[in-house]
């Protein structure tokens, strides 16, 4: 993983697909290659971890998919994890919409 640093101090928001909380991205170098190559372009401040320690942890686990009828905030941690909205974004959505749009039927909901 590579640590981006903001150059607005304090930054919560979105920029180029990457997620930035106080200013601060964890970001794959593997899965948004063109992100970490903005960011170098633009002066973001980058902390590059360890390159092994990345190979030996491989892909991270698909997250777990929540019940069509679970809560919505299973639904919003959900669809975050799968990277397909930012939180703020898939707040906005209702829990129907959230499993319509991100969910396939599961014969045990």
């Amino acid at each position: 993983m590579a640590r981006v640093h903001s150059p607005r101090e304090g930054y919560d928001g979105v920029s180029v697909g990457v997620r930035f909380r106080d200013g601060v991205a964890e970001v794959n170098p593997a899965e948004h290659p063109a992100a970490l190559a903005y960011f170098e372009r633009a002066g973001y401040r980058i902390e590059h971890g360890d390159p092994a320690a990345e190979v030996e942890q491989g892909q991270p686990e698909a997250p777990e998919r929540p019940a069509d009828r679970g809560p919505k905030a299973e639904w919003v941690r959900y669809v975050v994890a799968l990277g397909e909205l930012d939180e703020d974004e898939a707040e906005k959505l209702t829990r129907d919409q959230l499993v319509e749009r991100y969910g396939a039927a599961s014969p045990t909901d």
